[in-house]
Parts: C-alpha cells; structure tokens; sequence
C-alpha cells in the first residue's frame, strides 16, 4: 500500500473542486490549505483506519471551517469524491 503523500491530496481535491473555485477561474493551490489539513489528518494513519466514515468526519468539518455558506449539491458530490478517492487510493483495500 502506498503512504499517503500531499500531492496525491492536491490532484485529488483539486480534480473534485468541491467549490467550483478552480473551474471559476481561481488558481490551482485554491484549496491549499484545506489540502495541507487533510494532509495532516491522514499522513499518520495506518491505512486500515482510513475508512469512509472517519474521512468524511473529518472532511466534512474542515470544509465547514474553510467555507460558511450553506452545503450545495455540488459540493456534497465533491466531498464525497474526494473521500472515496482517498479511501481507494489509501485506504484498507488500496491495491496501488
């Protein structure tokens, strides 16, 4: 199993773009320091803890920390791309 690294992180939430952001115009590191917090919240964990349910706990609650505007479809689908990304790639049955 591969160990989770930052720029897997970035090419994951950045191909999600939860916001609309990057599709909007906005740059590439838009989601930066929301990349470096989950980042954080996973480089220390082995992958048979990175499971659905505690990626999206902890997603769920730095995107309602970064962004205080009410949950949209769009974003919702986002998330959760980027949680089963995660979980796919890092996660117990990660074949990569």
């Amino acid at each position: 199993m591969p160990r989770i690294d930052l720029e897997s992180i970035q090419d994951i939430v950045r191909a999600a773009d939860p916001e609309g952001l990057i599709a909007g115009g906005a740059p590439q590191d838009e989601y930066e320091p929301e990349e470096d917090e989950i980042f954080a919240e996973l480089e220390h964990l082995p992958a048979t803890e990175i499971t659905e349910e505690l990626v999206h706990q902890f997603l769920t609650t730095i995107w309602e920390a970064a962004f205080d505007s009410e949950p949209t479809p769009e974003r919702e689908a986002g998330l959760q791309a980027i949680v089963e990304r995660i979980v796919h790639f890092f996660g117990p049955d990660s074949t990569y």
